[in-house]
């Protein structure tokens, strides 16, 4: 193929390795196709995603940001096939930074994450709902555990668990933890709660991010359906909303 400078033409490129570029060259927009890596569609330098992206894993993940040199890079979104969902600051390919990480089991946590876990100073919130259980201390129907402190490779660390139950947004105790394992409990006044956590949660869960849903060339379907199991996430993609 020969372009001449300033010239951007359609092709399709194959590279050493089998991975297939058809769109703009040699920069513009485009889809990368890679058995091993993935799909991925958006803005490309010769060949190499930089600048915006969605990135469909062979793993069933899905990025959807900011791209640098084939790596995310910047301001992403990142869905997992199970459920999870991460928001924020990405470098060097992974969730590192200033993060909101959405857990499939409700749980949500905001903070300092590396390498797609927990990781510095941050504060997480759950929601577990009473129906069905007996209610020892009072006549609500929800429990809020609120969490914050640092966090080492995923786990809680040095930091203060409160309980909270609702609507009355009564603390049930406040307990210091060391490494997942609380080694003080204490009963405390509602007034300890460093924050209003029930509207913190719903706050929080209000800013999760969409399941990206492009408009997607028959082509392009195809591969993901073929290579990324994009089948699954179709079939649960309003309940992992």
């Amino acid at each position: 193929m020969t372009t001449m400078e300033g010239l951007i033409v359609d092709t399709t490129v194959v590279f050493d390795g089998g991975d297939r570029y058809v769109g703009e060259w040699p920069c513009g927009k485009g889809t990368l196709y890679s058995i091993n890596n993935g799909m991925t569609v958006g803005e490309f330098e010769e060949g190499v995603p930089n600048g915006q992206c969605i990135h469909y894993k062979t793993n069933g993940s899905i990025y959807e940001g900011d791209m640098s040199e084939g790596l995310y890079f910047g301001k992403g979104r990142y869905w997992t096939l199970a459920g999870n969902v991460i928001t924020g600051d990405f470098f060097n390919g992974t969730a590192t930074g200033r993060d909101t990480m959405y857990y499939q089991t409700g749980t949500i946590y905001v903070g300092s994450m590396l390498d797609k876990k927990p990781h510095g100073e941050g504060m997480s919130v759950s929601r577990f709902r009473l129906k069905n259980r007996p209610l020892i201390y009072t006549t609500d129907s929800e429990i809020y555990h609120f969490y914050i402190g640092n966090y080492i490779n995923g786990r809680r660390d040095k930091g203060i668990l409160y309980k909270v139950t609702t609507p009355s947004n009564t603390v049930i105790y406040a307990g210091s933890i060391y490494f997942e394992s609380y080694y003080r409990r204490e009963p405390l006044p509602a007034e300890v709660a460093p924050y209003d956590i029930e509207r913190l949660y719903f706050t929080l869960l209000q800013k999760k991010p969409l399941f990206p849903s492009p408009e997607l060339s028959e082509e392009q379907l195809q591969f993901i359906h073929e290579n990324c199991r994009y089948e699954e996430w179709n079939r649960g993609k309003l309940k992992k909303r």
